[in-house]
């Protein structure tokens, strides 16, 4: 299961596409970064808008060092994206978008959303909210000034290895 065969995943990314809002990829510097053409290739027309974005690449959370260096500079990329210092209720700064079959992208979205939480960011993060709706990851992602697609390989939950890939 990859980012763009997640439906999940897709459809938040096709949102986002949409609603004009911007968007930043993420993937690991070790395994990812490396096949960022062959993730851009596998992913469908609807969004193949993403081969001209820049994307941003993260260590391995065991590489404390490089990895506080290239969390700060996604917040930096991000913080040139959100003007506003305030929010609403039901608008937020940044939606993360990310599989959960992927340990490698749940660890990157859990860290990223603390990160942005102590910098005062208003955060979408599905495993965070009360409401994981379609309707709700809907309503996020149109209501978001950034939307932070984390894109992983293959992977597999080793608790659900037989689950329809829609159920993420």
């Amino acid at each position: 299961d990859e980012y763009f065969r997640n439906a999940a995943c897709l459809q938040t990314l096709e949102w986002a596409i949409r609603e004009n809002v911007d968007i930043k990829p993420v993937v690991t510097c070790h395994t990812d970064k490396k096949r960022i053409g062959e993730l851009i290739k596998s992913a469908p027309a609807c969004v193949n808008m993403i081969q001209t974005i820049d994307w941003a690449t993260l260590p391995d959370k065991d590489e404390d060092e490089l990895w506080k260096i290239k969390t700060k500079e996604i917040h930096d990329l991000c913080a040139g994206n959100i003007q506003e210092s305030g929010n609403t209720p039901g608008k937020w700064h940044i939606f993360i978008s990310h599989s959960r079959r992927s340990a490698s992208a749940v660890v990157i979205a859990e860290t990223l959303y603390g990160s942005f939480k102590e910098r005062k960011y208003d955060v979408w993060l599905d495993v965070k909210m009360h409401d994981k709706s379609v309707a709700a990851m809907k309503e996020g992602v149109k209501n978001s000034k950034l939307f932070v697609a984390i894109i992983t390989g293959p992977c597999l939950d080793e608790n659900r290895p037989g689950s329809n890939q829609a159920e993420n």
